[in-house]
């Protein structure tokens, strides 16, 4: 499992270094500019969290009973357009497993602010996706202070659903349809010059 789970990774990873090779290819050659639409949605990444730094953290309840996660598989993106994110709560079982897992909501994101955060609203998209990948969280068996098993209720994990990765620097950032028809109208002379119009884009500073 440990192996199954690296060799993902490593797929992911090289996943998007071929993105922001696309990417690069349409902010330098003109000629490809009248194909962006068509490499973007070839190009479209989804990002899930990062999938290392999870499988470390400590995870402790109110009770002192602990544990880590140690396996996590990547959701299904639904058929939708929106971007956003689901939240899921569940119980870690004794043995490690998860259980009674529910989508506490889902919400879409829908336009920026003037102070560049995204706005959000209620939406079902998300539900069944998160819900579906949880069933596959894994964590090693919770202990408590004197080493006994024990039981973790109703934890939470956030599954954020995402396109355009390879124009972002931050993770936990969005960009809309209109903003990346802005970031892609440009001529760039290099990805630095690109990652600064985004962040001006992404703080309404244009």
């Amino acid at each position: 499992m440990k192996m199954h789970l690296f060799f993902k990774l490593l797929t992911m990873a090289w996943l998007e270094i071929y993105l922001m090779f696309f990417q690069s290819l349409i902010v330098k050659f003109n000629f490809l500019f009248n194909y962006k639409y068509i490499l973007l949605f070839f190009c479209l990444s989804v990002s899930i969290d990062n999938y290392a730094d999870d499988l470390n953290p400590l995870i402790t309840d109110q009770l002192d009973c602990s544990t880590s996660l140690k396996q996590i598989m990547k959701p299904e993106y639904p058929y939708t357009t929106f971007q956003g994110y689901s939240i899921v709560s569940f119980t870690i079982n004794k043995d490690g497993s998860v259980g009674n897992i529910k989508a506490a909501e889902s919400n879409c994101a829908v336009s920026r602010s003037d102070d560049g955060s995204i706005n959000f609203k209620p939406c079902p998209f998300f539900k069944k996706v998160s819900v579906d990948a949880a069933k596959y969280l894994k964590f090693l068996p919770p202990k408590n202070l004197n080493n006994n098993s024990c039981s973790i209720e109703k934890h939470t994990r956030k599954y954020t659903y995402r396109f355009y990765e390879s124009l972002l620097e931050d993770k936990n950032q969005f960009l809309l349809r209109d903003e990346v028809n802005l970031i892609l109208d440009k001529d760039f002379k290099n990805i630095k010059e690109r990652n600064e119009f985004v962040k001006k884009v992404l703080t309404k500073q244009l």
